[in-house]
């Protein structure tokens, strides 16, 4: 496999479809290296050997599903941007999806070419994927915010974040920051730093809860 080369990986159990649109995506003439893969299980089995930038994956298959391989990608703390294509969609599934930090979300029967476009936005970092940098309106303080606005009505949630070897947690309550830790540091200033951070791996956990409330700043209204 190349090293000049993005990696895109396309999961789907519909083997016509994983070669329609590898076929589609290589006729662009794009620097692109596009694998596929017709179940959860040889799609992890990809992701241990190569460092895939773009995973696109159907939701419901035999065996390991899309939820899987979402989870495989946040525990090994993948920088792999993640869009996810489904025949059944719902409200409740896309904010799932999105809470989970992935890019984007697709339902079929969809245009092959917009599918692609969302690739390569997902490639140049845009979209949902968007890594601009620290500031109100990019990099992690977005993904949170997006995570905060989706996450209103659950009572407890932990958010760890994931960069590089370091790992900051985020304690909620009904789209709200109330505790903040990374490393050493715990309150105010953890939060600040964890939301200067350019990227991350967002996973989401429901029910946990902190003793501690050290944070006053509001991030949405």
């Amino acid at each position: 496999m190349s090293e000049d080369k993005k990696i895109v990986l396309i999961v789907d159990d519909e083997e016509d479809l994983t070669w329609s649109i590898s076929k589609s995506l290589q006729r662009d003439g794009k620097a692109l290296e596009v694998l596929c893969a017709n179940s959860g299980d040889e799609a992890i089995e990809i992701m241990g050997k190569a460092a895939v930038d773009v995973l696109v994956t159907d939701l419901r298959m035999p065996g390991k599903d899309g939820f899987d391989l979402i989870e495989f990608v946040r525990s090994n703390n993948m920088e792999t941007r993640i869009i996810v294509i489904t025949a059944y969609g719902s409200e409740s599934i896309e904010k799932k999806v999105l809470a989970a930090n992935c890019c984007d979300y697709l339902e079929k029967p969809f245009e092959i070419t917009t599918l692609k476009e969302r690739i390569y936005a997902a490639l140049q970092g845009e979209g949902n994927c968007r890594s601009t940098g620290p500031g109100r309106n990019g990099g992690m303080n977005k993904q949170i915010r997006s995570l905060l606005a989706l996450t209103r009505n659950v009572p407890d949630l932990m958010v760890s974040v994931y960069r590089k070897n370091r790992v900051g947690r985020l304690y909620c309550s009904r789209g709200r920051i109330y505790h903040a830790e990374l490393d050493e540091k715990e309150g105010q200033e953890a939060l600040e730093e964890i939301l200067a951070w350019p990227q991350g791996v967002l996973k989401a956990q429901t029910g946990v809860s902190a003793k501690a409330r050290t944070v006053s700043r509001r991030l949405i209204d």
